[in-house]
């Protein structure tokens, strides 16, 4: 009986362990959004994508679309140098794994991150020039 128990203690925590991973990301996004040259949003997705490809699939069950851009303009450089530091190490921490890197006049990265059955659960876009810095990401449910 006391195996039965701790065995459904852990199915049941699995979902909450999922949502825990989102949070730090959400977190840290939401620390940002009143800093000075920053600006977030989120869009909900009604998306409806047919298809067996992994990333049709992915789109047709994002939960939401989270977008924090900076505008270097009108922000401090040190603020995104801090952002992008702690972002860094979170993707790192969260197992990203990127997908496309492009260095040229401007830099633009995507990072994924697959559950433990290889499906795609977010993708994370990265965008910096020389006016501005944009992260988006997708998360799916």
């Amino acid at each position: 009986m006391k195996k039965i128990t701790i065995f459904l203690l852990i199915l049941l925590s699995i979902p909450i362990v999922n949502q825990a991973q989102d949070r730090d990301i959400k977190k840290l996004f939401n620390q940002y959004k009143n800093t000075k040259g920053f600006e977030y949003e989120k869009a909900d997705s009604d998306m409806d994508f047919d298809g067996d490809w992994d990333f049709g699939n992915f789109l047709g069950n994002i939960e939401g679309i989270y977008i924090l851009s900076f505008d270097k303009e009108k922000g401090n450089a040190g603020d995104l140098s801090k952002f992008t530091a702690k972002f860094n190490k979170l993707m790192d921490r969260k197992d990203f794994t990127t997908m496309l890197d492009i260095d040229g006049d401007g830099k633009v990265q995507i990072l994924i991150r697959k559950d433990k059955n290889d499906k795609a659960t977010d993708y994370m876009v990265v965008t910096e020039g020389e006016e501005d810095a944009v992260f988006i990401w997708a998360s799916s449910e």
